[in-house]
């Protein structure tokens, strides 16, 4: 390690930025080991663009459950009730194709 860096100097300048970006309505971005890895805004999840500029969140999650092909997702909209089921005790399902309101 190079003996000339002035580690308070760094640090000094480090908190100059992260106030000068404050009063800018930009706050620091910490890792999961409380260290400073960033200024600025993160990312949004894929989810919270859907919600925010599309406002279709409950598409998008149901989309998305089918597509990663989770069973719930398959028999709510795979699978309807058996016109012709008269037992009320057991339910018998047919396939079906469900119309998603888009």
């Amino acid at each position: 390690m190079n003996s000339n860096i002035d580690i308070s100097k760094i640090e000094k300048n480090l908190d100059q930025l992260i106030e000068k970006a404050r009063k800018e309505g930009l706050d620091p971005i910490k890792n999961r080991n409380d260290k400073i890895i960033g200024i600025g805004h993160t990312m949004p999840s894929v989810t919270e663009l859907i919600r925010s500029e599309l406002d279709e969140e409950s598409t998008y999650r149901l989309l998305s459950a089918i597509t990663h092909a989770h069973p719930f997702a398959f028999n709510q909209l795979g699978f309807r009730k058996h016109s012709k089921s008269s037992d009320k005790d057991h339910m018998n399902f047919e396939k079906s194709l469900c119309s998603i309101p888009m």
